[in-house]
């Protein structure tokens, strides 16, 4: 798991993060009380460095709240997180 810049962010956030093989995979964002509120990845992805946005919304489309979140990228076994500011 990479960088996301900028952080704290208000419109949105790009993430970004490395597999070095082919293998499933989860990006989600998390609130602090735990909720899942955003998959960004959730499936099979191929090996290599990925670049994304994160756009401040839930996956119902919704723009979440000011505060802090959690990105946690999961696979192979192995848990990353780094913390996230979302300023509106």
């Amino acid at each position: 798991l990479g960088s996301v810049r900028p952080n704290p962010f208000a419109a949105s956030a790009e993430i970004t993060f490395s597999l070095l093989r082919s293998a499933n995979a989860s990006l989600k964002v998390y609130d602090l009380a735990g909720r899942e509120v955003r998959a960004l990845v959730d499936g099979p992805q191929p090996a290599g460095d990925r670049r994304l946005v994160w756009d401040g919304r839930n996956d119902s489309g919704v723009k979440v709240a000011s505060g802090v979140y959690f990105l946690r990228l999961e696979s192979e076994g192995e848990k990353l997180e780094r913390k996230l500011i979302r300023l509106r």
